[in-house]
């Protein structure tokens, strides 16, 4: 699906994951790897997704990291309705910036599927 980066829509408070207990509640989530992230996935209790990104300097300069947030942002609203009752967490590696929004969208889309298919393989391991 290709889309262009708009005026945003918004990304309104409860649809992030915002605080250090927040991000630290992600330890022990689902992590997938997918080529320039690392993607944490793991179900809340609230009835909507959240998102959530963690960006080092060492992606680039400030330019760079705030394009890349913007982008991520944008895929998440976009893949936001379809999304089950997870907390979501990309944390962003050197050369994803360089990605356009079209190959993020694909990469979070690989990653969720990934993620629900390692939930899928515990289930049937614990049974």
């Amino acid at each position: 699906m290709a889309f262009r980066l708009r005026r945003p829509r918004g990304h309104p408070k409860r649809f992030r994951v915002r605080t250090a207990a927040d991000h630290a509640a992600m330890r022990p989530a689902k992590r997938v790897g997918v080529d320039g992230a690392a993607v944490l996935v793991r179900p809340n209790g609230l009835g909507h997704p959240r998102f959530g990104m963690a960006v080092s300097r060492k992606v680039g300069n400030a330019v760079h990291r705030n394009r890349l947030r913007r982008r991520l942002r944008e895929v998440f609203r976009h893949l936001r309705p379809g999304l089950p009752a997870v907390d979501v967490v990309v944390i962003a590696r050197p050369g994803l910036a360089a990605v356009g929004v079209d190959g993020l969208e694909q990469r979070l889309r690989h990653a969720l599927a990934r993620a629900g298919d390692k939930a899928g393989e515990r289930r049937r391991q614990t049974r």
